[in-house]
C-alpha cells in the first residue's frame, strides 16, 4: 500500500522501519513493538493490518527477541503477538489438557526445538544413526498431537546444520553418524508435516546456507543464553515465519508483468536489433537466459506473464519467436502491451484484460522512472527493479515473496492455458449478438461435488482466500475453520466447469451452515474466470434443488458489501431472494428464498453432473 493514500496510523508504523538496505537494530524493533501494541488497543486496526496471535512452543531462549518477531509480522503487515510456552516444555504443553496453547484463541503455533534435544547423542562423533525414524519417534508424534489438537496454522522449524564438532573426518566416512543425521531427519520431518494441511515447514537449514552457519548462529548467544541464533539469523527466521503467514492468509500474486530491453534481454532491440542484444552464451546475456527460465518455471506453477514494454510488438514477437536463446515465447505471454503509451495505463488494461485487480501484480523494469510512475498511479502494485548489475538478475525473483507458493494446484498448473482458452472464447463471443447464442455455442458442462478434504482441502482455501470479486461474504475461512465446519455438519458443494475450449477446473465454492436446522448460505463464491456464463446462476440452482429434495423449505443468505464485490451486489434479489430483517452479522444484508420453485431457464445452456459420493453420481440435463 502506497503511504501518500493510507491510514495515518500505518504509515507511521511504517516509518519507524530503517531505509533499505539499513539492518534492524534492537532499538528498531523495540520502537515497532511499542507501536503495533498501541495500535491493537485501539478500537480497530489500519488497513491492511491484521491481527495475529501467535503460540511458541520451544526448546531455546526467545524472551529477549521478542520485538524482533513482532517487527517482522509488522513488515509483513501483521500486528502480532506472541505468547511462549515453557522452555524445554514442548511436549507437556502439547499433551497437557490445560495446555495454554489450546486456551489461547491462538492463530499460529511455531515449534521451534534444536536438533540435540531430539536425536540423542549428535555431538558423539560414535554415535549410531541407522534407526533414525525410531529416534524420531517421539518428535514426530508430538506433531501428530498439535495437528490433532490446535485448529490454526502450525508452522515447524527444521534442523539447522551442526556446528563444529570433534571427529568430523570420521564422521564423514559413516553414513549413519550424525554428520548425515540432519539431513534424514530433516526429510522424515517434511514428509510428516506434508500429512497434516495445517501445518508448514519452516527451513532452518535452507537459512543457515544461505548466510552461511557461522554468520547463521551466535555460540556465545548459545552458551550464555541458551539461544543459538545470531541476531542477523534470528532475524532471517522471524522474516520466515512472517513471509509463510502471509502467503497462508493473503497469497500469491497472480501475475508477473515485465518488461522487455535491458530485463527479458540486454540491450534495445529496437535499436540494436534482434541479434545485437545479449541473451544466451556468455556473460551477461547467460544471466538474462537464467531469468527468463525462472519466470518459464514460475509460469508452470501458476503465475500468469504479461509484457509492458515501450517498443514495437513486431520486435519483440521476433525475440520470442526465432532467437536462438529465449527461453520464453510470445505465447508464454497472457498480454502484451508493447506500444508507446504510458506503463501505468498499459497497466491498468492489462488488469482489464485478465479480470484481475491490480493487487495481484508484480511489475519488473529497469527503469527507475517508469517504475515510480507505476507506484504513483497504481499503489496496489507491487514493483520490483532489475539489478543494475546483470549477475545479480538470477537472485531477483527469489527475493519476492509473493512469488512463491505453499501449494501448487491442478487449477495452478493450468492456469496459463486457461487465459489462452479464454482468448478464444472471447473471439466466439465477438461473433454472436446475444448471450444465449454464445452459451449454446460453448456446450457447457458443470460437475458439482461435496468437499472432501483429501481431494479438495486446498483448491477451496485457495478459492476462499483469493476469491475477491464474486464473493457474497467475503469470508476468508482458513484450512482447520474449513475442516471443522465440514465435521459440523455444514454442507460444502464445489463446482468445476468445462466447455469445448477447455477445462476452467474448481472455479466455484459453496457453504451452508445449518443453524438452529435453518440453512444459510455462509459463502458463496465464484472465480472471475467463470462470469459471464451464468454458472453463477447454475450452481445455485443446483444447490436450491439439493436442498429443497432434503425437506428444506427456506434458504437464508446475506451479502457483505467489501471494496471489490460490488459485481454481486444485486445478485440475491435477482435470484428471487427477498430481503428481511434479520441479522446475521452486523455489517450483512440478509436475505430469504422459498425453495418450492427453484428451477431456471439456464439449465438449457448445461449439462451438470452432480456427484453424490465418491463412487455415486447423477447427470442431470
Amino acid at each position: 500500500m502506497s503511504q501518500t493514500n493510507c491510514d495515518p496510523r500505518y504509515a507511521r508504523l511504517k516509518g519507524l522501519f530503517p531505509a533499505a538496505g539499513h539492518p534492524l537494530s534492537l532499538a528498531d524493533a523495540a520502537g515497532i513493538q511499542r507501536e503495533v501494541e498501541s495500535l491493537l488497543g485501539s478500537a480497530e486496526l489500519p488497513p491492511p493490518l491484521r491481527s495475529l496471535r501467535i503460540a511458541c512452543l520451544r526448546g531455546v531462549t526467545i524472551e529477549p527477541l521478542v520485538p524482533q518477531i513482532i517487527a517482522a509480522f509488522a513488515e509483513r503487515d501483521f500486528a502480532a503477538t506472541i505468547e511462549l510456552g515453557g522452555l524445554g516444555n514442548y511436549q507437556f504443553e502439547v499433551a497437557s489438557a490445560d495446555s495454554f496453547l489450546l486456551a489461547g484463541g491462538f492463530d499460529v503455533c511455531v515449534v521451534l526445538v534444536r536438533a540435540e534435544s531430539v536425536l540423542a547423542g549428535l555431538d558423539d562423533p560414535t554415535a549410531n544413526f541407522g534407526d533414525l525414524e525410531g529416534a524420531m519417534r517421539g518428535f514426530l508424534e508430538c506433531l501428530d498431537t498439535v495437528a490433532e489438537r490446535f485448529a490454526g496454522l502450525t508452522i515447524v522449524c527444521n534442523f539447522g546444520p551442526l556446528g563444529p564438532s570433534v571427529g568430523r573426518r570420521f564422521q564423514s566416512q559413516n553414513a549413519a553418524s550424525s554428520r548425515y543425521a540432519i539431513g534424514r531427519a530433516n526429510q522424515l520431518l517434511a514428509a510428516r508435516v506434508q500429512e497434516h494441511p495445517r501445518m508448514l515447514l519452516c527451513d532452518l537449514d535452507y537459512l543457515a546456507q544461505q548466510i552461511g552457519a557461522a554468520q547463521f548462529y551466535s555460540p556465545r548467544n548459545m552458551a550464555t543464553a541458551l539461544q543459538p541464533f545470531s541476531t542477523v539469523g534470528f532475524q532471517r527466521v522471524c522474516r520466515e515465519w512472517a513471509d509463510l503467514c502471509h502467503l497462508h492468509y493473503r497469497g500469491a500474486a497472480k501475475c508477473i508483468v515485465l518488461d522487455c530491453d535491458n530485463s527479458l534481454w540486454q540491450g534495445i532491440v529496437g535499436e540494436d536489433g534482434m541479434h545485437g542484444i545479449r541473451l544466451g552464451e556468455g556473460y551477461p546475456g547467460v544471466c538474462f537466459q537464467q531469468f527468463q527460465r525462472q519466470l518459464k518455471h514460475l509460469r508452470d506453477m501458476g503465475f500468469l506473464l504479461a509484457i509492458n514494454s515501450k517498443n514495437n510488438e513486431a520486435d519483440i514477437r521476433a525475440v520470442f519467436d526465432q532467437h536462438p536463446a529465449t527461453v520464453l515465447k510470445y505465447d508464454d505471454f497472457a498480454a502484451v502491451r508493447a506500444n508507446w503509451e504510458s506503463k501505468a495505463d498499459n497497466m491498468a488494461s492489462i488488469a482489464e484484460e485478465l479480470n484481475l485487480g491490480m493487487e495481484s501484480f508484480i511489475f519488473i523494469d529497469d527503469n527507475p522512472f517508469e517504475i515510480e510512475q507505476v507506484k504513483f498511479a497504481c499503489p496496489s502494485v507491487a514493483c520490483a527493479q532489475v539489478p543494475a548489475e546483470s549477475w545479480k538478475l538470477p537472485e531477483l525473483l527469489s527475493t519476492l515473496v509473493r512469488l512463491d507458493r505453499l501449494a501448487v494446484t491442478v487449477e495452478d498448473r493450468k492456469k496459463a492455458a486457461m487465459y489462452q482458452q479464454e482468448q478464444r472464447r472471447k473471439a466466439t463471443r465477438a461473433g454472436t449478438s446475444r448471450i444465449e447464442d454464445y452459451l449454446s455455442q460453448l456446450e457447457l458442462e458443470m460437475t458439482i461435488e461435496p468437499f472432501h478434504p483429501e481431494r479438495h482441502l486446498e483448491r477451496a482455501v485457495q478459492l476462499l482466500q483469493k476469491t475477491n470479486q464474486f464473493n457474497l461474504t467475503t469470508r476468508r475461512h482458513s484450512a482447520s475453520e474449513l475442516l471443522a465446519l465440514a465435521e459440523s455438519g455444514s454442507m460444502i458443494l464445489l463446482a468445476s466447469l468445462r466447455d469445448r475450449f477447455g477445462d476452467y477446473g474448481r472455479i466455484a465454492l459453496a457453504i451452508v451452515t445449518f443453524a438452529d436446522g435453518i440453512p444459510s448460505l455462509d459463502t458463496f463464491l465464484m472465480s472471475c474466470r467463470a462470469l459471464g456464463r451464468r454458472a453463477e446462476t447454475m450452481f445455485l440452482t443446483a444447490i436450491l434443488e439439493r436442498l429443497g429434495k432434503a425437506g428444506q423449505s427456506v434458504l437464508r443468505a446475506e451479502y457483505i458489501p467489501s471494496n471489490r464485490n460490488q459485481v454481486c451486489a444485486k445478485f440475491l434479489s435477482e435470484h428471487g431472494f427477498m430481503e428481511f430483517a434479520g441479522q446475521l452479522s452486523p455489517d450483512g444484508q440478509c436475505f430469504e428464498r422459498n425453495l418450492a420453485f427453484a428451477s431456471s431457464d439456464v439449465r438449457a445452456f448445461y449439462r451438470v453432473t452432480i456427484v453424490e459420493s465418491a463412487n455415486r453420481s447423477n447427470e442431470l440435463s
